[in-house]
């Protein structure tokens, strides 16, 4: 949905929404390669097309800013493929004539190297507490919050300054902290911000997590901003210290949430400075099992 206001940061955080999955997984990210799909409306410009420049323009700034993440991360594109055409032209029943064209949209492959032995799942684990790891840099710009309700643009920030820089920095910190062992779940946070990355985390387990919430501007962009370069881990007590240490020595920004305990059944409490949320994790599965059609 990125490329509606910038072909370029739609390039960018696609890259990058692709490369953090991966090393949260446990790749290494100096040994990345990434395969690029061009999936685009008809750019040429004509009668039937009349908005062609534009789509064209969104084009050209995509390949600008691909390149650009592409250089930064030391990532090479070593396939891909371009699909242009990507429009349906033709009449409803009442026989109205209609032109729907799909949103300009990268699609990103990244594949990797790493030690699958220093690999971690997503699932938050027993007694452990829970961090964020990374510069945070999050709106509600495109996100699937926005595409639902529609927020108040007083609400949204802007992604014009974002510091992919820090972004590398913090992949590259997570994997010395997969190696030697120091995380024990890792997951990406992206679509559906924080609330959602929590969830997913918790999904069909008896751990009952409480994360803090100490946001008073925005809290909306709290719970569901999205944005490039963050994870949400956890950490056993044992590994609590010399985790730090290392983000510390690296300049990486991390973000203590909360605790993860064993219980009946899972849950996840949401404090925030005004109010407490609780959720039962097994009715949070079901609601993603519907939307997804699973």
């Amino acid at each position: 949905r990125m490329s509606d206001y910038d072909g370029s940061m739609m390039a960018k955080l696609s890259v990058d929404e692709a490369i953090r999955n991966i090393v949260a997984g446990g790749a290494d990210p100096d040994k990345i390669c990434l395969l690029d799909n061009f999936c685009w409306p008809d750019p040429v410009e004509s009668i039937k097309t009349p908005d062609g420049a534009e789509k064209l323009a969104t084009l050209v700034d995509a390949c600008e800013g691909l390149f650009d993440i592409c250089t930064l991360y030391k990532a090479p594109l070593v396939s891909g493929k371009d699909s242009m055409k990507n429009d349906f032209r033709g009449k409803n029943r009442k026989g109205d004539v209609l032109n729907i064209s799909i949103k300009p949209t990268l699609l990103v492959t990244a594949m990797g190297h790493g030690n699958i032995n220093h690999s971690v799942d997503c699932t938050i684990k027993n007694d452990s507490e829970i961090y964020v790891i990374g510069k945070k840099q999050v709106s509600l710009k495109a996100s699937e919050l926005d595409s639902y309700f529609k927020i108040d643009n007083s609400l949204i920030s802007d992604f014009n300054d974002v510091d992919f820089h820090s972004c590398y920095k913090t992949y590259k910190a997570l994997h010395s902290l997969l190696e030697k062992g120091l995380v024990s779940s890792c997951h990406d946070l992206s679509e559906g911000g924080l609330l959602v990355t929590m969830a997913e985390k918790l999904f069909d387990k008896n751990i009952e997590a409480t994360i803090n919430i100490n946001e008073e501007d925005n809290l909306l962009e709290a719970l569901y901003g999205e944005g490039p370069g963050q994870f949400v881990v956890s950490v056993e007590e044992i590994n609590r210290t010399t985790f730090l240490d290392i983000l510390e020595k690296n300049n990486i920004e991390v973000t203590h949430l909360g605790q993860a305990k064993l219980s009946d059944s899972g849950s996840l409490a949401v404090n925030t400075q005004n109010d407490t949320f609780k959720y039962n994790t097994s009715d949070l599965l079901k609601s993603w099992e519907r939307e997804w059609q699973l």
